[in-house]
């Protein structure tokens, strides 16, 4: 710790009731609870100072532990963040839980955003934030990953920075594999999610992450392998599920059909994640083209649009859907929320997606 920061925690210990060194000392805690410390000071926290600058966030970090996440939540995090504009805690918050609802815009937004807040705050009190960093630029790398290719470099950038300072972390080694993938460079990235389960055989991240490298190279039943076997090792990670699904469409034929391939691989990852957008406009396709529903299709094309507009492939579904029932006010609505200006939906829903980076991939899914 630094001088101000030893003399803040001296402060808090002396008398026990002074906010602000409760509120330095959960900035000083590192967006970190590995051993509970910062679980005890919010407490405290909410206890003594119920209308303290950080209890809206405080609050929130209680109630999303679990990573629960959601409009609401985000909501109530941006708000926390402005009743408290100069706290690296609010910050670190806000981009961890936009990325885990899937708001890649705001994650990356927040998360650069942050930046100077996190800086001014270490150059202030003499001390380093490193945990925190870590969370904002795994966030941001995430995001880009989430936004599209025209981010993949930047994200691949982050993703190495990241294992720099904290050499092997699972999650900045699976974004780094992610990414090289998204690159197109299969080998390299193969090479590094292979080198982390020689270092942990039961890695379940190095394991999906394979099995998406697979996957895009076109081998779908070496794809099945590594996404069965990530979840025979986790089975409460949505996103195993998610991409077992994909990979079992791709198979076509029964895979596609048959409703425990991947109708059942989708349910379960919606099960685990309400927030999983890719299940649901999985899910969509499955009763649209073999459970004859279109009612139920358009539910679930319209969820996974809701909780991602930069998913394509269900906002050009739930287009075509609202254009062949005459609700062109509606296809306009949808379109100008995902491309950010208005189009005419008359002109094609391809059209209109393309115009926006947004083309269909007919190929595959994913």
């Amino acid at each position: 710790m630094g001088e101000e920061a030893q003399r803040v925690a001296w402060d808090l210990a002396s008398n026990g009731k002074s906010q602000a060194a409760f509120e330095h000392l959960i900035e000083l805690a590192d967006s970190s609870n590995e051993d509970g410390n910062l679980r005890g000071l919010i407490d405290g926290y909410l206890e003594l100072f119920p209308t303290g600058k950080l209890v809206k966030s405080a609050q929130l970090w209680t109630q999303t532990e679990d990573g629960v996440a959601g409009e609401d939540v985000i909501e109530a995090a941006q708000q926390g963040r402005e009743a408290a504009s100069d706290s690296p805690f609010a910050q670190v918050l806000l981009v961890r839980l936009a990325v885990k609802s899937k708001m890649f815009r705001l994650a990356a937004d927040s998360g650069v955003a942050s930046r100077p807040v996190l800086s001014g705050f270490c150059k202030s009190y003499g001390v380093s934030l490193p945990n925190s960093q870590l969370v904002v630029d795994l966030g941001v790398a995430d995001a880009y990953m989430g936004l599209g290719l025209e981010d993949v470099s930047e994200a691949e950038r982050l993703y190495r920075q990241c294992l720099e300072a904290a050499p092997g972390n699972a999650r900045a080694v699976l974004g780094l594999g992610l990414s090289l993938c998204s690159l197109g460079h299969f080998d390299e990235s193969k090479q590094l999610l292979q080198s982390a389960l020689v270092n942990d055989p039961n890695n379940h991240l190095a394991l999906g992450g394979l099995g998406r490298v697979l996957m895009a190279e076109g081998d779908m039943p070496g794809a099945v392998e590594y996404f069965t076997k990530a979840i025979s090792i986790d089975s409460n990670y949505a996103d195993h599920y998610i991409y077992l699904g994909d990979t079992y469409w791709n198979l076509g034929g029964e895979y596609q059909e048959d409703k425990q391939f991947a109708y059942s691989s989708w349910i379960s990852a919606a099960k685990i994640d309400p927030n999983a957008s890719q299940a649901f406009c999985g899910l969509g396709q499955w009763y649209q083209q073999f459970g004859h529903d279109e009612s139920r299709a358009k539910r679930c094309f319209a969820k996974a649009f809701q909780l991602n507009n930069a998913d394509s492939e269900a906002g050009q579904a739930l287009a075509q859907i609202y254009l062949s029932e005459g609700s062109d006010d509606l296809c306009e609505a949808m379109l100008v929320k995902a491309t950010g200006f208005a189009v005419q939906p008359k002109v094609g829903v391809e059209a209109a997606w393309g115009s926006c980076g947004c083309s269909r991939t007919k190929a595959s899914r994913r």
